[in-house]
């Protein structure tokens, strides 16, 4: 989504990740504040696939408050003379509670655009790619769509499932240009939608839930996880952005029933251990 938008003309960081074998469309996260955060969790004690189980109140800290700082100050030379950046890490569907004083401002314009993906499909794909437990993904997955879903709730945003990602590529470009409010005539249209179509590559879907589910045994204590997150990813599946807001009182009894979740489990070795 980031590689598609960059080649429509919004500004990706000078210090892409880059490519990969598993990746070969590219990172689009910065280099430098991939670092600066990871740095920051790494102090604090944590990992980025163990966020989840981050203090809610982590950013009224001191350390919280001197990472967001620092991250502010390190977009000015990730993204020189930028009208319209493009900010991307999954890291920060969590933290991102950290910037809420400077968005609340209305100093810096911040549109958030949230990719909705089955969470089974994500929970294999980590672990596959980084070695994650599918209940540890799950659990990021989960926490990951509640918070950034609470912290974009009052910010111009568009909410797009993967799936219609994949179907309709050149609607969804068209429907971020709109939330951008950037302005193209009739020809720059045409190109754009040009772009979406051939950048977005379905084949690159390397995990569908319906070939999944079966390696999910019946009695497994994951299901009762997995029929929570497919309550979630259900409320986004079936939703217009006009829909979502009358869904907020669901969303936020889902987030309360979550975060009672997260404070009876502690994280062992990686391993999650359910306490009771």
């Amino acid at each position: 989504m980031t590689g598609m938008l960059n080649f429509a003309g919004l500004d990706a960081p000078t210090d892409p990740l880059g490519a990969t074998d598993s990746n070969p469309l590219g990172y689009w996260e910065s280099e430098h504040l991939v670092g600066t955060t990871d740095q920051y969790l790494s102090r604090s004690g944590f990992h980025w696939s163990s966020l989840f189980s981050f203090s809610s109140n982590w950013h009224f800290t001191s350390e919280g408050r001197q990472w967001s700082l620092s991250y502010y100050d390190s977009m000015s030379f990730v993204f020189p003379k930028s009208n319209h950046a493009l900010l991307k890490d999954p890291r920060l569907c969590i933290l991102s509670h950290g910037f809420s004083s400077w968005m609340q401002s209305g100093l810096v314009g911040v549109d958030f655009i949230l990719i909705i993906r089955q969470p089974l499909e994500v929970a294999f794909s980590l672990q596959k790619s980084e070695g994650l437990s599918l209940y540890q993904s799950i659990c990021l997955w989960i926490s990951s769509v509640l918070e950034s879903e609470r912290v974009s709730r009052m910010m111009p945003r568009l909410c797009v499932t993967y799936d219609h990602l994949l179907d309709h590529p050149a609607s969804v470009i068209q429907s971020c240009m709109e939330l951008f409010q950037v302005d193209t005539d009739s020809d720059d249209q045409e190109s754009l939608r040009t772009t979406a179509t051939s950048f977005v590559r379905p084949d690159f879907r390397r995990q569908r839930t319906d070939s999944l589910l079966s390696q999910i045994p019946p009695e497994s204590s994951l299901n009762t996880l997995l029929s929570f997150a497919d309550s979630v990813y259900r409320i986004f599946e079936s939703c217009s952005l006009n829909d979502l807001q009358k869904q907020h009182n669901t969303l936020d009894r889902l987030y309360a029933q979550w975060r009672l979740f997260i404070t009876s489990i502690a994280l062992v070795d990686n391993r999650i251990i359910v306490e009771r």
